[in-house]
């Protein structure tokens, strides 16, 4: 879709588990950009967007962490 102009970027996301596939809510959404002249090579773009989801990852969980941290301490000076 890129390659014909229909799109211009694509992304990753962390989202909540549940039942249904990919329906959860998002935690973490990092758009990817498309770079013309470097993301035709696929093995070149694979690598940028497994780089990102890396990233969202171990930014994702920190942020969950640190709610759950606030929520218990909401909770327990209640």
């Amino acid at each position: 879709a890129w390659l014909e102009g229909q799109i211009d970027k694509t992304g990753v996301m962390m989202h909540d588990v549940i039942s249904e596939v990919d329906m959860g809510t998002p935690i973490l959404v990092r758009e990817i950009p498309f770079r013309k002249g470097q993301d035709e090579n696929l093995e070149a773009f694979e690598t940028r967007v497994h780089e990102t989801e890396w990233g969202v990852v171990v930014e994702g969980v920190d942020k969950v962490l640190k709610e759950l941290m606030a929520q218990k301490q909401k909770a327990s000076s209640a």
